[in-house]
């Protein structure tokens, strides 16, 4: 196995280049916040990592009832289901509601 931390430099590119992109939107206004409102910038994008995952989620429930539909001898873990293959799976992930504004970029 390759060393996890080979793709170190890739992750801090992928931030700078976040980084770099909030900066020719909105300027380095971040930098001089309030904390309280970087906290409150942090917690929904916290919201939306977990929600984002819980659509993957769901998507990978379907995928393995898929998997099982055209190939019964399709098993999970140690042949059994285990709880996340039980779950139903929504449509879609539309029907969350959309997120609060966000303090830190309201009004910009």
């Amino acid at each position: 196995m390759a060393d996890p931390l080979d793709r170190l430099p890739e992750f801090f590119a992928e931030v700078q280049t976040r980084l770099l992109a909030g900066r020719r939107a909105y300027g380095d206004k971040s930098f001089s916040k309030d904390p309280r409102e970087l906290l409150a910038e942090v917690e929904q994008e916290l919201f939306d990592v977990c929600g984002w995952s819980y659509c993957l989620y769901v998507r990978l429930a379907a995928m393995r009832q898929a998997l099982r539909d055209v190939e019964p001898s399709y098993q999970v873990a140690n042949g059994e289901p285990t709880a996340h293959d039980t779950v139903p799976a929504p449509a879609n992930c539309t029907d969350v509601p959309p997120r609060q504004a966000d303090p830190c970029t309201a009004g910009k």
